[in-house]
Protein backbone atom coordinates (compact mmCIF):
# COMPACT_ATOMS: atom_id res chain seq x y z
CA UNK A 1 0.00 0.00 0.00
CA UNK A 2 1.37 3.42 -0.46
CA UNK A 3 1.26 6.14 2.26
CA UNK A 4 -0.49 9.53 1.96
CA UNK A 5 -1.57 12.83 3.58
CA UNK A 6 -3.31 16.09 2.43
CA UNK A 7 -1.07 19.67 3.19
CA UNK A 8 -3.35 22.38 3.90
CA UNK A 9 -1.90 25.66 3.06
CA UNK A 10 -3.98 27.83 4.96
CA UNK A 11 -3.19 25.92 8.05
CA UNK A 12 0.40 24.98 7.16
CA UNK A 13 0.09 21.26 8.44
CA UNK A 14 -0.70 18.19 7.11
CA UNK A 15 -2.23 14.67 8.04
CA UNK A 16 -3.61 12.39 8.77
CA UNK A 17 -1.50 9.65 7.22
CA UNK A 18 -4.17 7.48 4.74
CA UNK A 19 -3.35 4.79 2.74
CA UNK A 20 -4.38 3.66 -0.87
CA UNK A 21 -3.14 0.89 -3.30
CA UNK A 22 -2.85 3.90 -6.24
CA UNK A 23 -1.85 7.46 -6.87
CA UNK A 24 -5.65 7.24 -8.66
CA UNK A 25 -7.34 5.84 -5.89
CA UNK A 26 -5.97 8.54 -3.39
CA UNK A 27 -6.91 11.44 -5.53
CA UNK A 28 -10.29 10.22 -6.52
CA UNK A 29 -10.79 9.33 -2.35
CA UNK A 30 -9.55 13.03 -1.35
CA UNK A 31 -11.48 14.74 -4.50
CA UNK A 32 -14.50 12.86 -3.08
CA UNK A 33 -13.77 14.61 0.71
CA UNK A 34 -12.98 17.59 -0.99
CA UNK A 35 -15.99 18.39 -2.98
CA UNK A 36 -17.37 20.77 -0.49
CA UNK A 37 -14.35 23.05 0.05
CA UNK A 38 -14.18 26.87 -1.57
CA UNK A 39 -10.90 26.29 -2.64
CA UNK A 40 -8.76 23.22 -3.36
CA UNK A 41 -5.87 24.88 -4.63
CA UNK A 42 -5.66 25.40 -0.16
CA UNK A 43 -4.81 21.77 -0.41
CA UNK A 44 -2.04 19.23 -1.58
CA UNK A 45 -2.06 15.62 -1.79
CA UNK A 46 1.33 14.25 -1.47
CA UNK A 47 3.01 10.54 -1.48
CA UNK A 48 5.22 10.02 0.99
CA UNK A 49 6.08 6.47 1.02
CA UNK A 50 4.77 2.71 0.94
CA UNK A 51 4.03 0.52 3.90
CA UNK A 52 3.13 -3.60 4.14
CA UNK A 53 0.61 -4.16 6.19
CA UNK A 54 1.88 -7.87 6.45
CA UNK A 55 5.14 -7.28 7.80
CA UNK A 56 4.20 -3.58 9.36
CA UNK A 57 7.02 -1.85 7.43
CA UNK A 58 7.52 1.42 6.18
CA UNK A 59 9.07 1.03 2.72
CA UNK A 60 10.42 3.42 0.12
CA UNK A 61 10.40 6.63 1.97
CA UNK A 62 11.66 8.89 -0.62
CA UNK A 63 10.86 12.64 -0.47
CA UNK A 64 7.17 13.34 -0.61
CA UNK A 65 6.08 14.07 -3.76
CA UNK A 66 3.08 16.00 -4.73
CA UNK A 67 -0.11 14.36 -6.35
CA UNK A 68 -1.74 16.48 -8.57
CA UNK A 69 -5.35 16.83 -7.62
CA UNK A 70 -6.70 18.77 -10.90
CA UNK A 71 -5.69 19.55 -14.05
CA UNK A 72 -3.24 16.15 -14.32
CA UNK A 73 -2.53 12.71 -14.85
CA UNK A 74 -3.17 10.56 -11.81
CA UNK A 75 0.54 9.15 -12.35
CA UNK A 76 2.29 12.75 -12.45
CA UNK A 77 4.19 13.20 -9.45
CA UNK A 78 6.84 16.25 -8.52
CA UNK A 79 9.32 16.13 -5.49
CA UNK A 80 8.83 20.12 -5.33
CA UNK A 81 8.64 21.52 -1.60
CA UNK A 82 5.02 22.73 -0.14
Amino acid sequence: MKIYTLYDRLAETSGPLFDAPTHAVARRGIMQQLQKVYDINDYRLYYIGDYDPVTMEILNVTPKQEIYLIDGDSNETTSQPI
